[in-house]
């Protein structure tokens, strides 16, 4: 299920999509969890939320589960939070949004 009380996880923008992510860093892999109560994307990153270790895990890790370069990822906002807006730079952001509703 993608939709949580009629929250969605991702928003369509020019240029690709944002993705409203729960990142939880420390964990024994990186792999995806579902969502969040509240319509995250929740996350596990493998790396601990130090000097920027557990953000760069969540985009190499997005970058390889989704088939993108990481300089086509960029956080927004929620840097040193685990709520997080990731905008993914694509020309073909359903495709995008069809792989990840296939992987949670």
């Amino acid at each position: 299920m993608t939709e949580t009380l009629g929250i969605c996880f991702y928003q369509v923008k020019p240029g690709g999509v944002v993705l409203s992510i729960y990142a939880q860093p420390g964990a024994k892999k990186s792999c995806w969890q579902g969502l969040t109560g509240d319509g995250h994307l929740k996350i596990r990153v493998h790396l601990p939320a130090i000097q920027g270790k557990a953000n760069q895990a969540l985009i190499e890790f997005l970058a390889q589960e989704l088939s993108l370069r990481k300089m086509d990822i960029e956080i927004l906002s929620g840097e040193f939070s685990r709520k997080k807006r990731v905008f993914i730079k694509t020309s073909k952001p359903e495709q995008v949004i069809e792989m990840i509703k296939g992987k949670i």
